[in-house]
């Protein structure tokens, strides 16, 4: 068993670490579970815990200002980015708002999509500005979340126990074969 603590990452780490066992022969089954807790009633303790994640070289200070003013230390990491990425390719604040517009799209279609409700550029540009130029709707919303995976070798496959019916069931992905 290995323990991870890889922030916002530890699910892709835990996966890439049970398909690599199985990959070369370390193991016949490899399971890979994350979770991940970050809502609180306490928004201190939430930013404070995002803030753990940033790098403390880089960000480390943005991340305990941001802390303090009540926001993720990442929202001012991902507006600098923006800003950056406005100058350098000479595109426009109004072009920013379309990720948002076609992410709500799609996520009105999916009912495990934490934000459901279609959205229009105008709305996305007029909502409150958290950091300049991103607004609240350009930001990732805070949510907790769970997986799990299980990874056998071709020759094991047949080993492992067959998925038991359950409400849950329409809501498990096959990865591969």
């Amino acid at each position: 068993m290995v323990t991870d603590e890889a922030p916002c990452g530890s699910g892709g780490a835990a996966l890439q670490l049970a398909v690599t066992a199985v990959a070369t022969g370390a193991a016949d089954v490899a399971v890979a579970v994350a979770a991940e807790r970050l809502t609180s009633p306490d928004r201190a303790r939430t930013f404070a815990a995002i803030g753990s994640a940033m790098d403390l070289e880089e960000d480390g200070s943005v991340g305990e200002e941001a802390a303090v003013q009540g926001r993720s230390g990442f929202v001012d990491v991902y507006a600098r980015l923006a800003v950056d990425y406005l100058a350098r390719t000479g595109a426009a604040l109004e072009d920013l708002p379309w990720v948002v517009v076609k992410n709500r799209r799609y996520a009105a279609g999916n009912s495990d999509a934490q934000l459901r409700v279609p959205t229009t550029i105008e709305e996305v540009l007029a909502a409150r500005l958290v950091r300049a130029p991103l607004t609240v709707p350009m930001c990732s919303p805070i949510g907790d979340g769970a997986a799990e995976m299980v990874s056998p070798t071709t020759r094991c496959a047949g080993c492992v126990m067959a998925p038991r019916p359950s409400a849950d069931a329409a809501r498990s992905t096959r990865v591969a074969d």
